[in-house]
């Protein structure tokens, strides 16, 4: 009985979070919803400057020199698409091209660690724990997501971009799991682009059970501490698992 409950606990990744790193977490949280919410793009930019700091003590819930400087990697590349983002929006009026928004949207697609803008995400997985991952993958997603939605594009423009980044063959020669799974988090976020332009009620089902997949399989990741595809020949697997 003990070991099923401490097995629950594992399931929601509470054993190593203090009070500190929960408040950031609950920052991170509300910041998302407040960004998703605004309706000024200097709101929009505040939020996601808010939620890139908030998460950096998250990263580094486990601190080593892989994670310190993935975090470092990750902060760097997040600000510069900060810095970008700022600079359309102050300059929108000059960027302004054929009526679409098409150079705000280059900075949201660096958030969502699109092609071309992918080569840094397994990287900096590779470094991170896996609830920092957990986070990556899927809520840090939302924002850039929601904001990209909102943009009035053209559909025609937008398949063009997308049909550049639909790719699978990355993660064929991969043996880290974590490098697998930020692959997949690439080619499902360019998923959910191609959904929104179909429905946009549609993708908010694909995203949540996307989320969910992840961390089912992320918890069985980390309660075996597997990190490599071969690892798997050591365990006797049953069918479940």
């Amino acid at each position: 009985m003990d070991s099923y409950f401490n097995y629950r606990i594992n399931f929601f990744f509470l054993i190593n979070l203090n009070l500190t790193k929960i408040s950031f977490l609950c920052i991170i949280i509300f910041r998302t919803i407040i960004t998703i919410s605004s309706s000024n793009w200097l709101r929009i930019w505040i939020g996601i400057e808010i939620n890139l700091f908030a998460i950096i003590p998250i990263l580094n819930l486990k601190i080593s020199i892989y994670s310190i400087e993935s975090t470092i990697k990750y902060f760097i590349i997040q600000a510069f698409a900060s810095i970008l983002l700022l600079t359309f929006i102050i300059n929108k009026s000059i960027f302004f091209i054929s009526n679409n928004n098409f150079l705000i949207i280059l900075p949201l697609l660096i958030k969502l660690r699109l092609i071309p803008f992918h080569l840094w995400l397994p990287s900096i997985l590779e470094g991170l724990n896996w609830i920092s991952c957990l986070i990556i993958i899927t809520w840090q997603k939302i924002a850039p997501i929601i904001i990209i939605s909102y943009l009035n594009l053209s559909k025609s423009l937008l398949i063009s971009i997308i049909l550049i980044f639909i790719n699978s063959i990355f993660g064929i020669n991969q043996n880290s799991i974590r490098k697998i799974l930020a692959i997949s988090s690439i080619n499902n976020s360019t998923w959910i682009l191609i959904i929104i332009l179909i429905n946009e009620n549609i993708w908010i089902n694909y995203f949540i059970t996307y989320s969910i997949l992840n961390i089912l399989i992320i918890n069985i990741l980390k309660n075996y501490n597997i990190n490599y595809i071969n690892q798997l020949k050591f365990f006797n697997l049953n069918f479940f698992f």
